[in-house]
């Protein structure tokens, strides 16, 4: 906006002429011509937040890509817990069903396992347990025990060594999950298939303990000739 000497009327050539051009007389100090027609507003001129300038009781601002930052790293702790839980999941179920009545039905055909069978000594499934895991495996021995549960499953205790006289002993026991209560009676000889799924540990009525190999029955028979 054009400015006019206050004496003489002439029209200064600046709006920031201190002196009028014609006549010589002071021209009064005008702050708007310095700053501009528009005043500046006292927030504009608050310096920009950074955590050098900052005051003891000033707040951090949360700003957008701050907030967007926090966003989805919540998220992602989130993904990684239900991917920890659901991994934990697994790990037990696969730890827990090994003796499981569940576990127990055959998925392949008696011929199947029959020919898929090994015949792994005692004592090897007794040293080195992890290496043979899971392995189907074949015993002749001696029913000790059979004991019936309530879920439909029975446990037997089998003896696989023989002394020589060709008679089975209590020694080299194998622990057995069969599913079913019939066709099993103790004292009879009866052949084994099954997958191996560890070592059980257990205590007899006498209180002693006592570690065998344990076994997942997929078929058992009777056997009448014993040579």
């Amino acid at each position: 906006m054009a400015k006019f000497c206050t004496v003489c009327g002439n029209r200064l050539a600046r709006e920031t002429s201190r002196f009028c051009d014609k006549c010589g007389t002071p021209i009064p100090f005008s702050p708007s011509a310095q700053r501009g027609a528009y005043p500046i507003s006292p927030e504009s001129q608050q310096p920009e937040y950074s955590p050098a300038n900052a005051k003891p009781d000033q707040k951090v601002p949360f700003s957008g890509k701050w907030s967007k930052l926090w966003i989805a790293l919540g998220c992602g702790v989130i993904i990684l817990i239900i991917v920890i839980i659901i991994s934990f999941s697994g790990m037990h179920q696969s730890a827990t069903t090994g003796s499981s009545p569940f576990e127990l039905t055959p998925t392949l055909s008696v011929s199947d396992f029959k020919s898929q069978s090994r015949s792994i000594p005692w004592a090897d499934l007794m040293n080195n347990p992890d290496h043979y895991k899971g392995s189907i495996v074949y015993f002749r021995g001696e029913i000790l025990q059979v004991l019936k549960q309530e879920d439909d499953t029975t446990i037997v205790r089998l003896s696989t060594k023989r002394d020589p006289s060709l008679s089975y002993t209590a020694d080299d026991v194998v622990y057995i999950n069969y599913n079913g209560h019939d066709g099993l009676s103790e004292n009879s000889i009866a052949d084994l298939w099954g997958n191996f799924v560890g070592s059980k540990k257990y205590t007899t009525i006498s209180g002693d303990e006592i570690t065998v190999p344990e076994i997942n029955s997929l078929h058992m028979e009777t056997v009448t000739s014993t040579t």
